[in-house]
């Protein structure tokens, strides 16, 4: 290779390494603009009952992770569910409860700081009792950023979310829609069943389902008993909300989910398979009830059950036919020695 061609190689190589470390300090930046979780510590939620007319005060507490001295902006949106994953729907129309908060506009903490930061809501007399919903936002830049729908530019936020229970006379009701395991699947060669319920909330206020769901065998004996609110979460007014629960393990009337072997891959190969269905053997048909309770002017409760069936066939299939093999071997051996049972009388009789 001549001089020229190693003097433009090199230059080559200089060029896409300064071109590669640009890309990467942009996007550093932009990673450390966008990731208030690495910097802050709050409260994730906060469930508050008060009367109309009355001033609820209280604090959040507040870390900063960081190195170094940061500042935060303050903003109060109002929230609603936005799907039945339990996730919030933010708005910044300020009234209801986002209006009701007063907290300060900023906050700078040092490197390393923790504070009690202290708010107060007013809840107006006017109030309308039942469930009202906000979240306080702790932003890296100012809220002027923000557009009116609320869309995060280069700045990002992190929030407390605040349920609200203003007293007096409102409707709490709540049922099951549905109960069964994941695509209403009847029949799993093994374990691990996850089971999911959709839980309606028809009332005025915020409702926390509490309960189990216990699994049954043919004849009545309980196997496990699930939590069916396995993320302690709420379900907010005039919505529905989806819940799972896994059994994991035939072992016995416990609460605890154990940790075992779940295959990594499903469908499992054949051998891997069998290999499974003999370390955690599970069979026969089984019957999941779920019974939850709920409400806090009126403990109420709903009920529903779901029949299923687990058949290790890979198992079976070689099982099985080993048995059958055996008996017959088994069968051979007991005629055999049979045989020469009869054989050996017969020759001391003929003695």
């Amino acid at each position: 290779m001549t001089s020229l061609n190693k003097i433009t190689c090199r230059a080559i190589g200089l060029w896409f390494a300064l071109i590669v470390f640009c890309i990467a300090s942009v996007a550093g930046a932009f990673l450390a603009a966008t990731s208030p979780a690495r910097a802050l510590t709050v409260n994730p939620r906060l469930e508050l009952n008060a009367d109309p007319g009355t001033v609820v005060r209280t604090d959040l507490k507040i870390t900063n992770e960081e190195r170094e001295s940061r500042t935060f902006y303050l903003r109060s949106e109002n929230f609603n569910s936005q799907d039945e994953t339990g996730n919030p729907s933010f708005n910044l129309r300020r009234e209801g409860l986002a209006a009701w908060i007063k907290s300060p506009l900023s906050i700078t903490l040092g490197p390393g700081e923790t504070i009690n930061l202290p708010i107060e809501i007013e809840i107006p007399y006017d109030a309308t009792p039942g469930g009202h919903f906000a979240a306080i936002f702790f932003l890296t830049e100012p809220p002027n950023l923000f557009d009116n729908s609320g869309a995060v530019g280069f700045s990002a936020k992190l929030g407390t979310l605040i349920l609200l229970r203003v007293n007096g006379d409102f409707v709490q009701d709540a049922n099951i829609l549905e109960f069964g395991t994941t695509n209403k699947q009847k029949f799993f060669t093994h374990l691990p069943v996850q089971f999911y319920y959709r839980f309606q909330n028809t009332g005025e206020d915020h409702l926390k389902p509490i309960g189990d769901i216990a699994v049954s065998n043919l004849i009545g004996q309980t196997t496990k008993i699930l939590v069916a609110n396995t993320v302690d979460g709420s379900v907010l007014p005039k919505s529905v909300r989806k819940f799972t629960s896994v059994w994991n393990e035939h072992n016995g009337n416990l609460k605890q989910e154990p940790v075992i072997d779940v295959p990594k891959s499903d469908p499992l190969s054949y051998w891997d398979a069998v290999n499974y269905q003999a370390r955690h053997f599970t069979f026969g048909r089984y019957k999941a009830e779920i019974e939850l309770a709920f409400g806090t002017v009126a403990l109420k409760s709903d009920s529903a059950e779901f029949v299923f069936y687990v058949i290790p066939w890979q198992l079976l299939s070689v099982a099985i036919p080993t048995l059958i093999i055996l008996l017959i071997i088994l069968r051979w051996i007991i005629k055999a020695y049979n045989r020469a049972i009869i054989r050996r009388a017969q020759k001391q009789m003929q003695r």
